[in-house]
Protein backbone atom coordinates (compact mmCIF):
# COMPACT_ATOMS: atom_id res chain seq x y z
CA UNK A 1 0.00 0.00 0.00
CA UNK A 2 2.83 2.40 0.82
CA UNK A 3 4.59 1.76 -2.46
CA UNK A 4 1.30 1.97 -4.33
CA UNK A 5 0.68 5.40 -2.78
CA UNK A 6 4.07 6.88 -3.62
CA UNK A 7 3.98 5.39 -7.11
CA UNK A 8 1.30 7.99 -7.84
CA UNK A 9 3.71 10.74 -6.71
CA UNK A 10 6.27 9.37 -9.15
CA UNK A 11 3.78 9.28 -12.02
CA UNK A 12 2.44 12.77 -11.19
CA UNK A 13 6.01 14.10 -11.44
CA UNK A 14 6.50 12.43 -14.80
CA UNK A 15 3.07 13.66 -15.99
CA UNK A 16 4.20 17.27 -15.72
CA UNK A 17 6.60 16.51 -18.58
CA UNK A 18 4.69 13.65 -20.22
CA UNK A 19 0.99 14.63 -19.97
CA UNK A 20 -0.13 11.35 -21.51
CA UNK A 21 0.43 9.48 -18.21
CA UNK A 22 -1.91 11.72 -16.21
CA UNK A 23 -4.65 9.11 -16.36
CA UNK A 24 -6.40 6.37 -18.26
CA UNK A 25 -4.76 3.46 -20.01
CA UNK A 26 -1.38 5.22 -20.60
CA UNK A 27 -0.98 5.70 -16.83
CA UNK A 28 -1.89 2.07 -16.15
CA UNK A 29 0.57 0.94 -18.83
CA UNK A 30 3.30 3.11 -17.29
CA UNK A 31 2.73 1.49 -13.90
CA UNK A 32 2.89 -1.95 -15.51
CA UNK A 33 6.25 -1.10 -17.13
CA UNK A 34 7.62 0.37 -13.88
CA UNK A 35 6.81 -2.65 -11.71
CA UNK A 36 7.67 -5.12 -14.46
CA UNK A 37 11.17 -3.68 -14.87
CA UNK A 38 11.80 -3.62 -11.11
CA UNK A 39 10.61 -7.22 -10.79
CA UNK A 40 12.86 -8.32 -13.65
CA UNK A 41 15.90 -6.62 -12.11
CA UNK A 42 15.30 -8.29 -8.74
CA UNK A 43 14.61 -11.72 -10.19
CA UNK A 44 18.09 -11.59 -11.71
CA UNK A 45 19.72 -11.18 -8.29
CA UNK A 46 19.86 -9.34 -4.98
CA UNK A 47 23.12 -7.65 -5.98
CA UNK A 48 21.50 -5.94 -8.95
CA UNK A 49 18.48 -4.87 -6.90
CA UNK A 50 20.59 -3.55 -4.02
CA UNK A 51 22.98 -1.70 -6.35
CA UNK A 52 20.06 0.03 -8.04
CA UNK A 53 18.66 1.09 -4.65
CA UNK A 54 22.01 2.45 -3.42
CA UNK A 55 22.67 4.49 -6.58
CA UNK A 56 19.23 6.06 -6.42
CA UNK A 57 19.59 6.88 -2.71
CA UNK A 58 22.92 8.64 -3.25
CA UNK A 59 21.44 10.68 -6.12
CA UNK A 60 18.23 12.00 -4.62
CA UNK A 61 19.29 14.16 -1.63
CA UNK A 62 21.52 16.75 -3.33
CA UNK A 63 18.72 18.69 -5.12
CA UNK A 64 16.71 18.90 -1.87
CA UNK A 65 19.64 20.36 0.04
CA UNK A 66 20.27 22.77 -2.88
CA UNK A 67 16.62 23.87 -2.79
CA UNK A 68 16.87 24.66 0.92
CA UNK A 69 20.11 26.62 0.41
CA UNK A 70 18.79 28.80 -2.42
CA UNK A 71 15.27 28.99 -1.01
CA UNK A 72 16.14 30.56 2.36
CA UNK A 73 17.11 33.97 0.84
CA UNK A 74 13.83 33.95 -1.13
CA UNK A 75 11.61 33.43 1.92
CA UNK A 76 8.99 36.12 2.50
CA UNK A 77 9.15 36.06 6.28
CA UNK A 78 5.68 37.55 6.90
CA UNK A 79 4.27 34.35 5.35
CA UNK A 80 5.67 32.41 8.33
CA UNK A 81 3.76 34.36 10.95
CA UNK A 82 1.98 32.20 13.50
CA UNK A 83 -1.67 33.21 13.30
CA UNK A 84 -3.12 30.71 15.77
CA UNK A 85 -3.38 27.06 16.70
CA UNK A 86 -5.07 24.73 14.24
CA UNK A 87 -8.17 22.94 15.45
CA UNK A 88 -7.91 19.51 17.08
CA UNK A 89 -9.71 17.95 14.13
CA UNK A 90 -7.31 19.60 11.65
CA UNK A 91 -4.31 18.19 13.54
CA UNK A 92 -5.95 14.78 13.54
CA UNK A 93 -6.67 14.87 9.81
CA UNK A 94 -3.04 15.76 9.10
CA UNK A 95 -1.58 13.20 11.51
CA UNK A 96 -2.02 10.07 9.40
CA UNK A 97 -0.36 11.44 6.20
CA UNK A 98 2.45 12.91 8.32
CA UNK A 99 3.01 9.62 10.13
CA UNK A 100 3.15 7.93 6.72
CA UNK A 101 6.49 9.53 5.90
CA UNK A 102 8.13 8.35 9.14
CA UNK A 103 6.93 4.75 9.31
CA UNK A 104 8.65 1.51 8.26
CA UNK A 105 12.07 2.35 9.69
CA UNK A 106 12.01 -1.19 11.07
CA UNK A 107 12.74 -2.34 7.52
CA UNK A 108 16.40 -2.00 8.53
CA UNK A 109 15.90 -5.10 10.69
CA UNK A 110 15.39 -7.23 7.56
CA UNK A 111 19.16 -7.32 7.23
CA UNK A 112 19.76 -7.61 10.98
CA UNK A 113 21.64 -10.89 10.61
CA UNK A 114 24.25 -9.14 8.46
CA UNK A 115 24.69 -6.01 10.64
CA UNK A 116 27.52 -5.70 13.11
CA UNK A 117 26.22 -5.29 16.68
CA UNK A 118 22.60 -4.88 15.52
CA UNK A 119 21.24 -4.33 19.07
CA UNK A 120 23.44 -1.23 19.31
CA UNK A 121 23.64 -0.12 15.67
CA UNK A 122 20.00 -0.34 14.56
CA UNK A 123 18.42 1.79 17.35
CA UNK A 124 21.06 4.50 16.85
CA UNK A 125 20.54 4.41 13.09
CA UNK A 126 16.76 4.69 13.52
CA UNK A 127 17.09 7.65 15.90
CA UNK A 128 19.59 9.34 13.58
CA UNK A 129 17.39 8.78 10.54
CA UNK A 130 14.31 10.16 12.33
CA UNK A 131 16.23 13.27 13.45
CA UNK A 132 17.64 13.81 9.94
CA UNK A 133 14.22 13.43 8.32
CA UNK A 134 12.62 15.80 10.84
CA UNK A 135 15.24 18.47 10.08
CA UNK A 136 14.99 17.94 6.31
CA UNK A 137 11.19 18.00 6.18
CA UNK A 138 10.90 20.98 8.53
CA UNK A 139 13.42 22.95 6.47
CA UNK A 140 11.62 22.14 3.22
CA UNK A 141 8.26 23.09 4.76
CA UNK A 142 9.58 26.43 6.02
CA UNK A 143 11.13 27.26 2.65
CA UNK A 144 8.04 26.16 0.73
CA UNK A 145 5.61 28.15 2.89
CA UNK A 146 7.92 31.17 2.96
CA UNK A 147 8.25 31.22 -0.84
CA UNK A 148 4.73 30.27 -1.93
CA UNK A 149 2.59 31.42 0.99
CA UNK A 150 -1.06 30.30 0.81
CA UNK A 151 -0.50 29.04 -2.75
CA UNK A 152 1.43 26.10 -1.28
CA UNK A 153 -1.84 24.34 -0.47
CA UNK A 154 -2.81 24.37 -4.17
CA UNK A 155 0.23 22.46 -5.48
CA UNK A 156 -1.07 18.89 -5.18
CA UNK A 157 1.67 16.24 -4.99
CA UNK A 158 4.41 18.41 -6.57
CA UNK A 159 4.83 21.43 -4.24
CA UNK A 160 8.63 21.41 -4.29
CA UNK A 161 8.61 21.76 -8.07
CA UNK A 162 6.58 24.95 -7.69
CA UNK A 163 9.06 26.28 -5.11
CA UNK A 164 12.01 25.46 -7.38
CA UNK A 165 10.29 27.17 -10.31
CA UNK A 166 9.91 30.29 -8.18
CA UNK A 167 13.52 30.49 -6.96
CA UNK A 168 15.48 28.71 -9.70
CA UNK A 169 13.31 29.01 -12.79
CA UNK A 170 12.19 26.22 -15.11
CA UNK A 171 15.55 24.41 -14.90
CA UNK A 172 15.25 24.19 -11.13
CA UNK A 173 11.68 22.95 -11.49
CA UNK A 174 12.83 20.19 -13.83
CA UNK A 175 15.64 19.27 -11.44
CA UNK A 176 13.24 18.88 -8.50
CA UNK A 177 10.79 16.89 -10.59
CA UNK A 178 13.63 14.56 -11.54
CA UNK A 179 14.68 14.40 -7.87
CA UNK A 180 11.14 13.50 -6.81
CA UNK A 181 10.89 10.79 -9.42
CA UNK A 182 14.30 9.39 -8.47
CA UNK A 183 13.51 9.46 -4.74
CA UNK A 184 10.22 7.62 -5.14
CA UNK A 185 11.70 5.18 -7.60
CA UNK A 186 14.50 4.48 -5.13
CA UNK A 187 12.08 3.82 -2.31
CA UNK A 188 10.05 1.38 -4.39
CA UNK A 189 13.24 -0.26 -5.66
CA UNK A 190 14.45 -0.79 -2.07
CA UNK A 191 11.15 -2.34 -1.07
CA UNK A 192 11.27 -4.58 -4.12
CA UNK A 193 14.48 -6.02 -2.62
CA UNK A 194 13.20 -6.38 0.96
CA UNK A 195 9.49 -7.18 0.95
CA UNK A 196 9.43 -10.22 -1.37
CA UNK A 197 12.09 -11.78 0.83
CA UNK A 198 9.79 -11.21 3.80
CA UNK A 199 7.09 -13.07 1.84
CA UNK A 200 9.63 -15.84 1.22
CA UNK A 201 10.61 -16.06 4.90
CA UNK A 202 7.01 -16.14 6.14
CA UNK A 203 6.16 -18.79 3.54
CA UNK A 204 9.06 -20.86 4.88
CA UNK A 205 7.41 -20.62 8.31
CA UNK A 206 4.22 -22.04 6.81
CA UNK A 207 2.15 -18.85 7.19
CA UNK A 208 1.90 -18.04 3.48
CA UNK A 209 1.28 -20.37 0.51
CA UNK A 210 4.12 -22.78 -0.27
CA UNK A 211 4.74 -21.55 -3.88
CA UNK A 212 6.19 -18.33 -2.41
CA UNK A 213 9.13 -20.44 -1.19
CA UNK A 214 10.23 -21.17 -4.76
CA UNK A 215 13.80 -20.21 -5.67
CA UNK A 216 14.95 -19.57 -9.24
CA UNK A 217 17.26 -22.36 -10.39
CA UNK A 218 19.67 -20.01 -12.15
CA UNK A 219 19.55 -16.74 -10.22
CA UNK A 220 18.82 -18.25 -6.76
CA UNK A 221 16.24 -15.55 -5.99
CA UNK A 222 12.69 -15.95 -4.59
CA UNK A 223 11.26 -15.19 -8.02
CA UNK A 224 7.66 -16.20 -7.28
CA UNK A 225 7.55 -13.90 -4.24
CA UNK A 226 9.02 -11.06 -6.32
CA UNK A 227 6.50 -11.53 -9.12
CA UNK A 228 3.58 -11.82 -6.68
CA UNK A 229 4.69 -8.66 -4.86
CA UNK A 230 5.03 -6.70 -8.11
CA UNK A 231 1.58 -7.90 -9.21
CA UNK A 232 -0.05 -6.91 -5.91
CA UNK A 233 1.70 -3.55 -6.11
CA UNK A 234 0.32 -2.95 -9.60
CA UNK A 235 -3.23 -3.90 -8.55
CA UNK A 236 -3.19 -1.65 -5.48
CA UNK A 237 -1.70 1.25 -7.44
CA UNK A 238 -4.38 1.33 -10.12
CA UNK A 239 -7.12 0.92 -7.49
CA UNK A 240 -6.77 4.37 -5.88
CA UNK A 241 -4.94 7.69 -5.54
CA UNK A 242 -2.14 8.81 -3.23
CA UNK A 243 -4.01 9.98 -0.13
CA UNK A 244 -6.43 7.04 0.34
CA UNK A 245 -3.64 4.54 -0.31
CA UNK A 246 -1.28 6.37 2.08
CA UNK A 247 -3.92 6.48 4.82
CA UNK A 248 -4.75 2.79 4.41
CA UNK A 249 -1.04 1.92 4.51
CA UNK A 250 -0.62 4.00 7.67
CA UNK A 251 -3.59 2.38 9.42
CA UNK A 252 -2.29 -1.08 8.52
CA UNK A 253 1.18 -0.26 9.82
CA UNK A 254 -0.22 1.28 13.01
CA UNK A 255 -2.07 -1.95 13.76
CA UNK A 256 1.23 -3.81 13.48
CA UNK A 257 2.91 -1.30 15.81
CA UNK A 258 0.07 -1.70 18.31
CA UNK A 259 0.59 -5.47 18.28
CA UNK A 260 4.32 -5.00 18.83
CA UNK A 261 3.74 -2.65 21.79
CA UNK A 262 1.44 -5.19 23.45
CA UNK A 263 3.87 -8.01 22.65
CA UNK A 264 6.67 -6.14 24.46
CA UNK A 265 4.58 -6.09 27.64
CA UNK A 266 3.86 -9.80 27.35
CA UNK A 267 7.50 -10.68 26.65
CA UNK A 268 8.61 -8.75 29.74
CA UNK A 269 6.05 -10.58 31.88
CA UNK A 270 7.27 -13.92 30.54
CA UNK A 271 10.86 -12.80 31.28
CA UNK A 272 12.14 -13.78 27.87
CA UNK A 273 15.90 -14.36 28.10
CA UNK A 274 18.07 -11.63 26.56
CA UNK A 275 15.02 -9.38 26.06
CA UNK A 276 15.52 -6.06 27.86
CA UNK A 277 13.77 -2.75 27.17
CA UNK A 278 14.49 0.17 29.55
CA UNK A 279 11.57 1.84 31.31
CA UNK A 280 9.48 -1.22 32.03
CA UNK A 281 5.96 -1.07 30.56
CA UNK A 282 6.01 2.75 30.28
CA UNK A 283 7.38 2.94 26.73
CA UNK A 284 5.14 0.27 25.17
CA UNK A 285 2.08 1.71 26.95
CA UNK A 286 2.89 5.21 25.67
CA UNK A 287 3.45 3.73 22.23
CA UNK A 288 0.11 1.93 22.33
CA UNK A 289 -1.63 5.13 23.45
CA UNK A 290 -0.02 7.08 20.59
CA UNK A 291 -1.08 4.42 18.08
CA UNK A 292 -4.67 4.49 19.36
CA UNK A 293 -4.71 8.30 19.04
CA UNK A 294 -3.52 8.09 15.44
CA UNK A 295 -6.12 5.42 14.66
CA UNK A 296 -8.86 7.53 16.26
CA UNK A 297 -8.29 10.13 13.54
CA UNK A 298 -9.20 7.76 10.73
CA UNK A 299 -12.65 7.98 9.22
CA UNK A 300 -15.21 5.20 9.37
CA UNK A 301 -14.78 4.54 5.64
CA UNK A 302 -11.00 4.25 6.03
CA UNK A 303 -11.36 1.81 8.93
CA UNK A 304 -13.91 -0.24 6.97
CA UNK A 305 -11.50 -0.38 4.01
CA UNK A 306 -8.88 -2.09 6.20
CA UNK A 307 -11.37 -4.49 7.82
CA UNK A 308 -11.69 -6.91 4.83
CA UNK A 309 -7.91 -7.38 4.68
CA UNK A 310 -7.81 -8.09 8.42
CA UNK A 311 -10.69 -10.53 8.07
CA UNK A 312 -9.08 -12.39 5.18
CA UNK A 313 -5.74 -12.59 7.00
CA UNK A 314 -7.35 -13.85 10.21
CA UNK A 315 -9.38 -16.46 8.34
CA UNK A 316 -6.33 -17.64 6.39
CA UNK A 317 -4.29 -17.90 9.61
CA UNK A 318 -7.11 -19.91 11.24
CA UNK A 319 -7.15 -22.32 8.31
CA UNK A 320 -3.36 -22.77 8.41
CA UNK A 321 -3.40 -23.35 12.18
CA UNK A 322 -5.85 -26.22 11.77
CA UNK A 323 -3.63 -28.10 9.34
Amino acid sequence: LSDAAIAHVLMDSIALRVPAVRGGLPRIAAFAVLFGVLAAVNVRGVRQGTALSVVVTLTKLTPLILLIAVGVPAIRWPELRWTGWPSYSAIGQASLPVFFIFMSAEGALSAGGEIREPARTVPRAMAGAAATLSLLYSSLQIVSLGVLGPALAQQGTTPLAAVANQVLGSSGRDLILACTAIAVFGSIAADMVNTPRAFFAVANDGLLPAPLRAVHKRFRTPYVAIIVYATLLFVFTISGDFRPLAVLATISQLLIYLTVCLAVIRMRRRREPAFRVPGGPVVPLLGAAAVLWFLSNSTASEALAVAPALGIAAFYYWLRSRQ
